[in-house]
């Protein structure tokens, strides 16, 4: 219990008790009754007695007047305590003024702190887009940088393949009046119409055409018949006697049928020859094969005849 409001309560309840008591026992006082003259009845001398009331009511007085001291001390006494108790609630309200001065103080700082964190915020955000913008150019510069790159290695590449072509213009490695730059053998002599190489024998070809006419397949489909491998053993015996040359394998149908069926049985019947060829030992770098379907035709394939001649197959030989 706070004890500034205890002695609060106690004084004020002595200062009830003591009016209440002083103004119950006052209206018991009497004055004191008349004195008389005294008189004697037996003739004797008079005695001045006082009476009994008027010393009751001076030892009353008197009792009330030591109590109205002793209150009047204690007023005082709580006068005191009063003025006391009124500093040190001075002191409370002086000390909660204080703090309430600390926490505005604190709560200013608590602002300018959340002021100066707000603007560090919005500098970071700028210092991140200014980031932002010079990765941007960098990349910018990156790609034409890389651009730049790329069309110096292209000029390079240009002024490379002009240099080569200049040095070819003026040189003949095999000496047969083509320039290396056009000759396709440039370490065989060959006349210019076969792009500086040696021409092919008449009997070579002839011998790779009679191949060509002797290649046989069973009915619609890409099957060789065994008849078909003595002459195209032939080619393979002419490929081996010389490695420079190169077999071009062509198929082709007559009108019999759709179109898609036809080219790709011609596709198919064209790569069974090379593949024959292939499995002779000949490298598939010098073996190529093409299918043509219907489209090239050399007869009618209005007659059994015309259609027989256009179910064939083409070897072409070159040496480049």
């Amino acid at each position: 219990m706070n004890p500034l409001f205890s002695r609060k309560k106690i004084l004020i309840c002595l200062l009830l008790l003591f009016t209440s008591f002083y103004y119950s026992n006052a209206q018991n006082i009497k004055p004191p009754a008349t004195i008389k003259k005294p008189t004697s009845t037996s003739g004797g001398s008079v005695t001045n007695k006082p009476s009994e009331d008027a010393k009751n009511a001076a030892q009353f007085a008197e009792k009330y007047k030591n109590d109205a001291q002793q209150y009047a001390q204690s007023a005082e006494k709580y006068k005191m305590d009063v003025q006391s108790d009124a500093m040190y609630v001075d002191k409370l309200k002086s000390d909660v003024q204080g703090d309430a001065r600390a926490v505005d103080m604190a709560k200013n700082d608590a602002m300018q702190d959340a002021v100066a964190a707000e603007k560090a915020k919005i500098n970071a955000q700028q210092d991140a887009t200014e980031v932002d913008r010079e990765l941007f150019n960098v990349k910018n510069l990156q790609n034409e940088a890389e651009r730049y790159l790329q069309q110096i290695k292209s000029q390079a590449a240009e002024l490379d393949a002009l240099l080569t072509k200049y040095k070819n213009a003026t040189t003949d490695t095999d000496g047969d009046g083509v320039n290396d730059e056009e000759d396709k053998c440039i370490n065989e002599k060959g006349p210019a119409s076969n792009f500086g190489c040696p021409v092919i024998s008449e009997e070579i070809i002839k011998r790779v055409n009679l191949a060509a006419k002797n290649v046989f397949f069973a009915t619609a489909s890409d099957k060789l018949l065994a008849k078909s491998f003595p002459k195209l053993n032939d080619v393979v015996t002419i490929l081996n006697e010389n490695p420079s040359y190169k077999v071009q394998i062509d198929g082709h149908t007559d009108a019999q049928g759709k179109d898609e069926y036809n080219q790709d049985l011609s596709d198919r019947r064209a790569a069974s020859v090379k593949a024959y060829l292939a499995g002779k030992g000949i490298a598939e770098t010098r073996l190529s094969s093409t299918g043509y379907g219907e489209t090239k035709p050399v007869a009618d394939n209005n007659t059994a005849a015309g259609r027989a001649k256009n179910r064939r197959v083409e070897m072409t030989l070159s040496n480049y």
